[in-house]
């Protein structure tokens, strides 16, 4: 390994581009509270709807296991 490659490694180096500095520094940094609520009530939606189908899949063993023991 070279020093150089030490020092500062190829995967930390930053490479500029064409875009302004400020504008990707300021996407990087920007706070949208409305857009973390947002997201925090899709994944609240989502965990309700995997706990709704969780709780009609254990009523429907619940049922075929009841018609099992009705059968015997």
């Amino acid at each position: 390994m070279l020093v150089d490659e030490f020092i500062e490694p190829l995967a930390k180096q930053v490479i500029d581009k064409d875009s302004d500095i400020m504008e990707v520094i300021v996407a990087i940094y920007r706070y949208d509270k409305n857009e973390d609520e947002k997201e925090v009530e899709r994944e609240l939606e989502e965990s309700l709807l995997l706990l709704a189908n969780a709780i009609k899949a254990l009523i429907t063993l619940q049922r075929f296991e009841l018609l099992k023991d009705d059968r015997l």
